[in-house]
């Protein structure tokens, strides 16, 4: 998270993701659900969020919503648990 570039992205609020950067979220069985229109980088936030996490010991799952959706036809499946 050291990298990542608040900057690029202006609405994000810093002080909010040196809090997710924690890992309180995590500790307290939170999820986090990232939304935002295409090319904002909510990826890269994920991503950067899912490395501390590792880095903590926690594990991590990334994925889009696309398999969670309410209009989704099958159940997803995750081999190897999450």
């Amino acid at each position: 998270m050291e990298g990542f570039d608040t900057e690029a992205q202006p609405l994000i609020d810093p002080g909010q993701l040196r809090e997710l950067a924690t890992g309180r979220w995590i500790a307290n069985g939170d999820a986090l659900l990232v939304l935002g229109p295409p090319g904002v980088g909510k990826a890269h936030l994920a991503v950067a969020l899912g490395r501390t996490a590792i880095e903590r010991g926690y594990s991590m799952l990334f994925t889009t919503a696309v398999p969670w959706s309410i209009f989704s036809t099958q159940t997803p499946s995750f081999e190897g648990g999450i």
